[in-house]
């Protein structure tokens, strides 16, 4: 049995092909699936998806590269995370990949936001006791210190986070998620750093939805 920690089914192109695609993961035997969250405007949908099917599992939070759109309180995704079928807060983190390509020029200084986001999310995981779910690129010493922060007093407890990493060009190297608790995120997030200078070779040929 396989289970898909992170996937998007409620994006109109996939919501589109939802019956193949659950057909495909039954034959694929991925028997479930958790769909995550990446604006609060969305969340509605995607706990509404999870509800309809027994194998489908929800997330609550806002993703770091989304600007423009409503910004969760900690009452708010509390109160989200009590909602059926909800395991998990996020996805959430810092994002500093092609600040001049991608975010106008603006500097590290100038992405406070996404910073205080990212930290009243992990309050959130931490009030609710649920996992936490990490996107970062381009920003493992920053999402790292401030994960080192918050957990201050949660030296040996809990599981903190499920996340990915992507190299310099936006390429996600191998694509690790994870559940571990706090003594392993600096270990691991070495391990990406040396993983994202590694040359790797990719295979073309992985179908995507779609395709």
């Amino acid at each position: 049995m396989y289970i898909d920690s992170h996937c998007h089914l409620n994006f109109p192109e996939l919501h589109s092909q939802l019956p193949e695609i659950l057909q495909a993961m039954r034959a694929a035997q991925v028997h479930q699936a958790v769909v995550i969250c990446t604006t609060m405007e969305e969340f509605g949908a995607v706990q509404g998806l999870a509800a309809q099917h027994p194998h489908l599992w929800a997330t609550v939070g806002v993703h770091p590269d989304n600007e423009g759109v409503h910004e969760p309180s900690l009452d708010e995704l509390v109160a989200g995370a009590a909602q059926d079928k909800v395991i998990a807060i996020g996805e959430t983190g810092l994002d500093y990949y092609q600040m001049d390509e991608r975010k106008g020029g603006r500097t590290v200084a100038d992405l406070a936001w996404q910073r205080e986001r990212f930290r009243t999310h992990i309050r959130a995981a931490r009030q609710v006791q649920l996992p936490l779910v990490i996107h970062t690129r381009a920003a493992s010493d920053d999402t790292l210190a401030i994960l080192n922060r918050e957990f201050d007093e949660l030296v040996d407890e809990g599981s903190i986070s499920q996340g990915e990493s992507c190299d310099s060009n936006g390429i996600l190297r191998p694509c690790l998620r994870f559940h571990l608790d706090r003594r392993r995120v600096g270990q691991l997030y070495q391990l990406i750093d040396r993983l994202n200078n590694l040359p790797l070779e990719v295979a073309p040929a992985i179908e995507q939805p779609g395709q």
